[in-house]
């Protein structure tokens, strides 16, 4: 990802402070096109007839361009061509850096401050600058859950969907269970528990996370996951089951029902590249 400098100064000179939505030009000859040509030429060599469309915008308020680019093409895009591969790149320590990756219909910014990136809109939600990239503010992905905790009388049967780790209140090691019904399911049918104790939360994957499905008289696990933080509910539905968004420390997780189960539906989270 080492285009010639040159372009870095050159930008510099001729972006401007944009205005939301960002406006993205098709053109070959297009400002931002040389630099996307270069970091993405064997990502674009392998979409035959794709439709490139970059733009120029300061988001940090410092007088140099940050490259916006969006490829349409039928393997990166969704829902059609609605929602296609949208990045941003911006020039650090000398190379041109992905800060942003994401399926998008539109991207809105608004103005930076003191060379701190400005927060962008991705369709409905936030994304804020962490340092070093883009990441998603997981509050505006949907509804937070709030939890209750475990009665004493269904603490042993809900210890049995975590396994191993169940093991550990047995052995005197101290962990507590919370959980919800709130707003999972028209049938209210299903139940998120979570576990916490600093023994079986790690920092990098969080508290481990179940989700119980009502069938008779039991509840069987139909997801098994973890979260660094908050759970919430998303408007999305599927056969009646609501998704859920479990907090990861690069942003979160979008689970969806299969018809027999929980599985990842999409990765909302900032770049590690």
């Amino acid at each position: 990802m080492k285009p010639a400098l040159a372009l870095a100064a050159f930008l510099a000179t001729a972006a401007q402070v944009s205005a939301t939505p960002v406006v993205l030009s098709d053109s070959p000859y297009a400002q931002a096109r040389s630099v996307v040509n270069v970091v993405f030429g064997n990502y674009m060599r392998g979409l035959t007839g794709v439709r490139i469309q970059s733009g120029v915008v300061d988001l940090d308020g410092d007088g140099k361009g940050e490259v916006v680019a969006r490829f349409v093409h039928s393997s990166s895009c969704r829902d059609g061509s609605k929602a296609c591969r949208t990045v941003v790149l911006r020039h650090m320590g000398g190379d041109w850096k992905i800060v942003l990756d994401r399926f998008a219909d539109a991207l809105d910014v608004s103005q930076g401050y003191r060379d701190v990136p400005a927060p962008v809109k991705v369709d409905a939600t936030d994304w804020t600058w962490d340092g070093s990239r883009y990441r998603p503010e997981v509050t505006t992905l949907g509804t937070s859950l709030s939890f209750k905790p475990v009665t004493d009388k269904a603490r042993e049967s809900v210890a049995q969907a975590f396994g191993q780790a169940s093991k550990l209140a047995a052995a005197g090691i101290p962990v507590t269970y919370s959980y919800t019904q709130e707003g999972l399911s028209k049938g209210n049918d299903l139940m998120l528990v979570k576990m916490e104790g600093s023994v079986v939360c790690g920092k990098l994957n969080g508290c481990p996370v179940r989700i119980l499905k009502k069938e008779g008289e039991t509840w069987r696990p139909v997801l098994a996951s973890a979260t660094t933080g908050k759970v919430l509910t998303s408007k999305m539905s599927r056969q009646g089951y609501h998704d859920i968004l479990l907090e990861t420390k690069d942003g979160a997780l979008q689970m969806g029902w299969t018809g027999s189960a929980y599985a990842v539906a999409d990765r909302i989270e900032g770049t590690t590249k």
